[in-house]
């Protein structure tokens, strides 16, 4: 018996272990995010399963979370540095206290 076999039907490999031949599957990459993208996962899996299902089964999910997660980074460096102004908060300030 071979012990990796290709099926023309559907592309996947098989490796033989023991007398059963299971399909060669790899994980989805998991997304590189931070803490907003993570929030923004679980949010999505908890409280929008069909949105969550339907960009995980098309493969989108990882690209869409980390473009949310781009975005909010972005949003938050810039609502920083806002109040920074805001606050007037300098280096000199952040070096002394």
């Amino acid at each position: 018996m071979e012990k990796i076999i290709h099926d023309e039907k559907n592309g996947l490999d098989y490796k033989l272990v023991g007398n059963y031949y299971y399909p060669c599957l790899k994980a989805p990459e998991s997304p590189k995010v931070g803490r907003f993208g993570m929030i923004y996962r679980e949010y999505l899996r908890n409280h929008h399963r069909v949105t969550y299902s339907g960009l995980m089964l098309s493969g989108k999910l990882k690209e869409h979370i980390e473009d949310v997660d781009g975005q909010t980074e972005d949003m938050f460096s810039q609502l920083m540095d806002l109040m920074k102004q805001t606050e007037g908060v300098t280096e000199q300030l952040e070096s002394t206290d």
